[in-house]
């Protein structure tokens, strides 16, 4: 299914995710990695969150996963999309000191959240939701994160 335009905004945000998964699973699964490579990976997972990943949830908390909430099959999901938010979050805040494991957990954590997000909840919400509450979203979302597509 298309995606409903509505929810550009945080796609646009997921796609940028998954280029930075991709850069930390590549870039770390190297042989020889050197402490300036490590230093490089910490400060581009610790810049994601702070310049748009922190919005991104605080969104998705405020906004669409209340709206989802409305349904009662999609609460399970969002009961779970919110805990790996926390779990997500603690990832972030360790990043200045993660090991090479623990940020290659963190990119294969987010990787597997989005899909999630974009392939479950998002889909179902544009089968569930009317066109009038999927324009009210994305209004609240350019509010929000400042996202004009």
């Amino acid at each position: 299914m298309l995606r409903n335009r509505n929810l550009f905004p945080l796609s646009h945000q997921h796609q940028h995710g998954l280029a930075l998964c991709v850069r930390v699973r590549r870039g770390l699964t190297q042989h020889d990695l050197d402490d300036a490579t490590l230093a490089r990976f910490r400060r581009e997972l610790k810049e994601f969150y702070s310049s748009e990943g922190g919005a991104h949830f605080a969104a998705e908390e405020d906004l669409i996963f209340p709206a989802a909430d409305r349904f009662e099959d999609l609460r399970p999901l969002t009961t779970r999309l919110r805990s790996e938010h926390a779990e997500l979050r603690n990832h972030f805040a360790r990043a200045d000191s993660a090991a090479r494991e623990e940020m290659l957990a963190t990119a294969e954590l987010l990787t597997k959240h989005i899909r999630t997000e974009e392939n479950e909840l998002f889909e179902r919400m544009q089968q569930l939701m009317s066109a009038d509450e999927l324009a009210a979203i994305g209004a609240a979302l350019e509010r929000t994160i400042g996202w004009v597509g």
